[in-house]
């Protein structure tokens, strides 16, 4: 990183090039949601006296279980959707998307098999396309992701060790031979 103000960071991309960033309101993006979060449900039952009573679904019963999944799939949809507006509005007003945005064949083809998530909205499409062309190390990923921290406040000795543990995490992660030449590029 070079140019350093309050609302951008300069960042160095593994392929040479440079991008800026800008910093998010964050307190914002905590508000984003995919609609609106799954409802507990409730069971209605007849009482011997004939009256109905209902009552939310308890630990073990199908329409908690489905309640559960239906839960854990709105959250996980949320943070991917907190994650791709956070990478967009980061790349600032000033950054040209192409018209129309088209990903790779093999991204295509991944979501048309139903191998990847489908893409319902522009956030998620902007930013799957900025992964897939301009964003597209893990390490390109992670010094976005350190700009956007130092910029909203965190200390910068928090924001190295947080780059030092993802680096260490990511080199041990990988099984044998598997990704070397991946590894070897990270700077220490």
């Amino acid at each position: 990183m070079s140019k350093q103000d309050a609302k951008t960071r300069t960042v160095l991309l593994s392929n040479g090039d440079t991008l800026t960033v800008h910093a998010v309101p964050m307190s914002e993006i905590l508000s984003i949601a995919p609609g609106a979060e799954p409802e507990k449900p409730t069971i209605t039952m007849e009482l011997a006296t004939g009256q109905k009573q209902t009552r939310f679904a308890k630990e073990g019963e199908p329409e908690y279980e489905a309640w559960q999944k239906r839960l854990a799939d709105w959250e996980r949809d949320k943070r991917t959707l907190q994650n791709d507006v956070v990478l967009v509005l980061a790349m600032g007003d000033e950054y040209e998307f192409p018209e129309p945005i088209e990903l790779p064949k093999g991204i295509q083809r991944l979501i048309d098999t139903g191998l990847r998530s489908p893409i319902n909205n522009e956030w998620s499409l902007k930013a799957t396309w900025l992964r897939c062309n301009l964003i597209t190390t893990m390490d390109d990923q992670l010094e976005i992701d350190l700009a956007l921290q130092e910029m909203s406040g965190t200390p910068k000795e928090a924001v190295q060790k947080i780059k030092d543990n993802f680096r260490n995490r990511f080199r041990g992660a990988l099984p044998e031979g598997l990704g070397a030449d991946v590894t070897e590029d990270l700077p220490a």
